[in-house]
C-alpha cells in the first residue's frame, strides 16, 4: 500500500502501523464472522435436520389427523342421519302434542259442561230433596192432624151420644111431668097414637116448625104422640119414619132450649147444632165468632185452650188455632248465620268490605269461565292495559268487579251482556229461560237499606237474574181494606211467570229502577187494580217489611217491602173504591174477612212473600200488630214475629264469604 508523503519522518511509521492495526482488527473480525457463520450453518444444519424430522412428524401427524376426520366426518355424517331422524320424529311428536292439546281444550270444555249440568242435577237434587223432606213432613203434620181429627170425631161421636142419651131421659122427664102438670095440653101431650103423632108433626105447618128450629114454641102447640125410641116394636115403615122425625124434632127442640137458656154450653151445642143441621164450617165460625174469647176458652178442652189465641178486629172474632210462627218461616226461610251452604261474597270492588251479595260455587265457577272467553264485555274506554284484563276479579271467598269497571254504565253492561249470555246458552231455565225473562231492571244498592235513592244506585240488573247473585230487591206492598175489617185480595192470572193462580196482596209489585216507592205504588194501582191516580196516592206509608227468602231450588232472594195502608168504605154502602183487573197479571178481586185470608195462608194458596203482608207473614201480620189484633196475650211467637217480619241482613259480617275452607 503506497502512503501518502509525510511531511515527517515519522508518519509512514504510524500510518504502517495503524493500518497493520486495523488489519489486525478486520482480521480477528472476519476470523470471528467466518466462525459465527460456520455455527450459524451447523446450527441451520441441525435445524434442517430438525425441521426435517418435525416435517416428518407433522406429517405423520397430518396423516393421523387426516385419518381421524375421516373418521369423525363419516361419524357426522351418521349422526347428522341420526339428527334428521330425530327432528323427523319431534315433528312427529309436536304434531302430536298439538293435537292432544286440542282434544285436551275440547275434553275441557265437556268438563265444563259435564260441571255445569252436575252443579244443575245436583241443585235439582238438593231441590228434589227439598220438596221430598217438606213433602214427608207435611205428610206427618197432615197424618198427625188426621188422627187428631179422627180422635176428636170419636170424642163428638160420644159426647153426641152421650148427650143424647140424657136428652132422652130429660125428654122422658119432662113429657111426664107435662102430663102430670097439664095432661092433653101442649107438645108434651100424650096422644096414644103414634100415627097421629107422626101426621101432625109432619103436617105442622112451615113457619110452625121454622119456629121450631129457631128455639121458639108455634103459637099453636100440637100436641105430639108419647114418644117411642128410633126403630121401636110396633110401628109400621111410615110410622116408623114420622116418630123418628118426632123425636130428631124434640131432640132439636131441647137442644135450642139449654142452648137459649145456659150461655155456659153455648159454645159446645154450637158444635151440636152445626153437626145437626149441617152448617157449612163458615156458619159454624160466624157462631162461634159471637161469643167472648172468655166463653170460648172456657168451652175448649185445656189441650186445645193452650193453642187458641183470638183476636178481634172491627168487632169479628178470630180464633187462631195455633201459633202463625210457621206461616212466617214459609217466607222468612233463609239465615245467613245457620246455612251450611258454601257461598262466596260479592262486592263491587277488591277494597270493598261489605258484600252486595253471595254466591254459590256453580255461578263462581261460570263467572271464571266468562273471564277467560276471548268474547267477554270490555269497557268502552281508551286502549290501555287495564282494559284487557278480565271484568270480575274472583278468588276462593270474594267475587268483584275488577279495576276498569267503577262506573254506573260499565257495570250495568257488564251484567247485560253475561246475563244475556247465559240466558242464549239455557243456563238457569228454572230461573232466567222462557218466559221468566222479564226485561225489568231492578237498582242494586252498595249498602242495603242505605241511601236507597235514585241517584245511590251502583248498577242495574234483569230482575229475575238478582236471585242468581243473592242480591236485596226492592218493592212495594198495599193492603186495601174496608172499615168493616174486610180486605181485597186478588188472585193471580194463571199466565203470569210467576207463582201463577196464587193469592197476592191488594196491590203489590217490584220497584223499577227510576221511580221511587210511592210512584211504584200509584202505577200498580192503575195496572192491577184499575185504581186511579186520585185514589192511590191517600194510600198511607207505614214502614217496611224485610225478610230473607230461598226459592224450592235454593236460590237466595232477600227482599225488602214498603208497605201502605189504604182504608175504603164497603162495597154494601155504595163505595166507589172497588178494585178491578186491568193489566192481565190478576185474574179477580174477592173480599175476604181475615179469618178467611188466614185459611188461605194456612193452605199456602198465597204466594210465599205477599203472606207478610197478608196477615200471618210479613205485611198483613204486620198490618194486625199495627191495628192492635195480634198481641203478646194471644201469639206465644210474637217477638220472634215482629223480628223477622224486619229483618236485617247483617251481610257485613261476612266480607269473605260462608264456610269457605281455609286451603
Amino acid at each position: 500500500t503506497t502512503l501518502p508523503p509525510s511531511p515527517s519522518h515519522d508518519a509512514p511509521v504510524e500510518l504502517a502501523r495503524l493500518l497493520s492495526e486495523a488489519e489486525s482488527k478486520y482480521e480477528a473480525r472476519l476470523s470471528d464472522l467466518r466462525s459465527k457463520i460456520r455455527s450459524l450453518e451447523k446450527e441451520r444444519n441441525e435445524s434442517e435436520e430438525e425441521w426435517a424430522k418435525n416435517l416428518a412428524e407433522r406429517g405423520k401427524e397430518i396423516e393421523r389427523l387426516k385419518r381421524l376426520m375421516a373418521e369423525k366426518e363419516t361419524e357426522f355424517l351418521r349422526k347428522a342421519k341420526g339428527w334428521e331422524e330425530s327432528e323427523s320424529r319431534i315433528g312427529a311428536l309436536e304434531r302430536s302434542l298439538n293435537e292432544l292439546k286440542v282434544e285436551r281444550e275440547e275434553l275441557m270444555k265437556e268438563k265444563q259442561v259435564l260441571e255445569t249440568e252436575v252443579s244443575v242435577l245436583r241443585d235439582a237434587e238438593a231441590a228434589l230433596k227439598e220438596d221430598k223432606l217438606e213433602a214427608t213432613t207435611r205428610s206427618a203434620v197432615m197424618e198427625k192432624q188426621l188422627e187428631d181429627l179422627k180422635s176428636r170425631e170419636a170424642q163428638l161421636k160420644s159426647s153426641v151420644k152421650t148427650l143424647r142419651e140424657e136428652l132422652r131421659k130429660v125428654q122422658s122427664s119432662a113429657a111426664l111431668l107435662e102430663r102430670q102438670r097439664n095432661p092433653g095440653v101442649g107438645y108434651w101431650a100424650a096422644n096414644g097414637s103414634a100415627s097421629g103423632s107422626s101426621s101432625r108433626i109432619v103436617g105442622t105447618p112451615s113457619s110452625e116448625r121454622g119456629s121450631i128450629l129457631h128455639g121458639s114454641a108455634p103459637s099453636s102447640p100440637t100436641p105430639p104422640a108419647e114418644v117411642a125410641p128410633p126403630g121401636g116394636r110396633g110401628s109400621t115403615g111410615s110410622d116408623q119414619s114420622g116418630t123418628e122425625e118426632a123425636v130428631n124434632l124434640e131432640y132439636l127442640r131441647n137442644v135450642i132450649l139449654q142452648f137459649l137458656e145456659n150461655e155456659k154450653m153455648r159454645p159446645d151445642l154450637v158444635r151440636v147444632l152445626s153437626i145437626i143441621l149441617r152448617f157449612t164450617p163458615q156458619e159454624t165460625r160466624r157462631l162461634l165468632a159471637k161469643e167472648s174469647p172468655k166463653e170460648i176458652f172456657s168451652a175448649q178442652t185445656p189441650d186445645v185452650v193452650a193453642n187458641v189465641a183470638a183476636c178481634r178486629i172491627s168487632g169479628i172474632m178470630i180464633t187462631l188455632a195455633m201459633t202463625l210462627l210457621p206461616i212466617v218461616e214459609r217466607c222468612d226461610n233463609f239465615s245467613l248465620e245457620n246455612t251450611k251452604d258454601r257461598l262466596v261474597a260479592f262486592h263491587l270492588s277488591e277494597d270493598s268490605t261489605v258484600p252486595i251479595g253471595f254466591l254459590y260455587p256453580s255461578v263462581v265457577q261460570l263467572l271464571l269461565d266468562y273471564n277467560s272467553a276471548v268474547n267477554h264485555w270490555k269497557p268502552n274506554v281508551h286502549q290501555d292495559a287495564a282494559v284487557n284484563e278480565p271484568p270480575f276479579v274472583i278468588t276462593s271467598s270474594k267475587v268483584s268487579f275488577s279495576s276498569s269497571i267503577t262506573t254506573f254504565e260499565d257495570r250495568t253492561a257488564l251484567c247485560k251482556h253475561l246475563c244475556e249470555q247465559w240466558r242464549d246458552a239455557s243456563l238457569f231455565p228454572d230461573v232466567i229461560g222462557g218466559r221468566l225473562w222479564r226485561d225489568e231492571l231492578y237498582p242494586i244498592y252498595p249498602i242495603a237499606m242505605k241511601d236507597i235513592t235514585i241517584e245511590g244506585a251502583a248498577f242495574v240488573m234483569e230482575r229475575v237474574c238478582c236471585a242468581l247473585f243473592g242480591l236485596v230487591t226492592y218493592g212495594v206492598h198495599m193492603t186495601l181494606y174496608t172499615e168493616d175489617g174486610r180486605i181485597w185480595v186478588p188472585r193471580r192470572a194463571k199466565t203470569k211467570q210467576t207463582w201463577p193462580g196464587l193469592l197476592d196482596n191488594s196491590v203489590a209489585g217490584g220497584i223499577p229502577f227510576g221511580l221511587k216507592p210511592m210512584e211504584s205504588l200509584i202505577k200498580e194501582c192503575m195496572e192491577e187494580a184499575s185504581l186511579p191516580e186520585e185514589i192511590a196516592k191517600n194510600a198511607t206509608t207505614v214502614g217496611c217489611a224485610s225478610y230473607f227468602y230461598q226459592t224450592r231450588k235454593g236460590w237466595l232472594q232477600p227482599e225488602v217491602e214498603y208497605v201502605y195502608d189504604l182504608c175504603v168504605p164497603p162495597p154494601e154502602a155504595g163505595s166507589q173504591f172497588i178494585p178491578k183487573p186491568l193489566d192481565g197479571e190478576v185474574e179477580s178481586f174477592e173480599l175476604m174477612t181475615v179469618e178467611e185470608v188466614i185459611e188461605h195462608m194456612r193452605s199456602e194458596e198465597f204466594k210465599p212473600n205477599c203472606a207478610i203482608v197478608y196477615h200471618a207473614v210479613p205485611v198483613l201480620l204486620d198490618f194486625l200488630i199495627r191495628h192492635g189484633h195480634i198481641t203478646p196475650e194471644n201469639e206465644p211467637n210474637y217477638i220472634e214475629i215482629l223480628t223477622r217480619i224486619h229483618a236485617r241482613f247483617e251481610f257485613e259480617r261476612y266480607p269473605n264469604g260462608i264456610n269457605i275452607s281455609s286451603e
